[in-house]
């Protein structure tokens, strides 16, 4: 990473577009730089001003969340929302005391009860910007984006206690000392049926990431020295919209 000249807007607008490239382009890699200095600029703005700390709880004072904030911030800077936020906490920590909550287009956050504008803590980012798998906190309105992003946190704490459970049941030892799962094994119509809600789960998952990447992301450019005019350019979208319609077919 090496620090630009770049202001506020032309940073947030390059690393939104560095986010969508890397969904459209089935990649989990660093999303690139302008992320990276986008994070590395809100840093100052968001720790040192108590918005997000290094608490990670003490007795009497639980602490679920054991991300230091780097990692946090890290989070933030791989999705649209998270972007978005980073820049607004660089405008409003240089224009006001109070840094606003966006939504993942940039739109100012009202509080449930739309009495005013939602403002962030360290609660707040913890539980808005979760690592990987993990669910967001619970949304308190009924909207249905709200009901959406509950369900799907709802979703994911199944889940995880779907791990838990499953980890439960290799614990639990016979006379022998054994686990007994070893020994006894499960009965075979059970896992047969457990094992077909987990390939429907999979299938879906599958369908909803295709729909994440056509909604979200944008397909890389090819890498040619060539230049194209109009006529070429529409034939690549066309072929690009095939693609992706060709790629949900093969998933189903």
């Amino acid at each position: 990473w090496q620090s630009t000249d770049r202001d506020t807007a032309q940073l947030v607008t390059e690393a939104l577009e560095e986010i969508r490239r890397t969904i459209g382009g089935e990649t989990t890699t660093d999303p690139g730089p302008a992320s990276l200095e986008l994070a590395v600029r809100a840093a100052y703005p968001l720790v040192v001003s108590g918005r997000l700390n290094a608490d990670r709880g003490s007795q009497g004072n639980p602490q679920p969340d054991r991300r230091h904030p780097g990692e946090v911030l890290d989070a933030m800077r791989r999705g649209l929302q998270g972007v978005h936020q980073l820049g607004q906490a660089l405008q409003d920590f240089r224009n006001g005391p109070q840094i606003r909550a966006v939504d993942e287009k940039g739109h100012i956050k009202l509080l449930p009860d739309g009495s005013t504008e939602q403002t962030v803590n360290d609660v707040y980012l913890r539980g808005e910007f979760p690592p990987p798998g993990k669910a967001k906190a619970r949304r308190a309105g009924t909207t249905p984006t709200d009901l959406y992003e509950n369900a799907l946190g709802t979703f994911s704490g199944a889940i995880e206690a779907l791990q838990q459970a499953f980890a439960a049941i290799g614990t639990v030892n016979g006379d022998d000392g054994r686990p007994l799962i070893e020994a006894r094994g499960a009965e075979p119509r059970s896992c047969e049926a457990w094992r077909a809600v987990l390939r429907n789960i999979e299938d879906e998952l599958i369908m909803w990431g295709r729909t994440f990447q056509k909604a979200f992301g944008t397909r890389p450019e090819p890498q040619s020295e060539q230049f194209y005019d109009e006529d070429t350019q529409l034939d690549s979208e066309e072929e690009d919209s095939e693609n992706w319609e060709n790629e949900d077919l093969l998933t189903r």
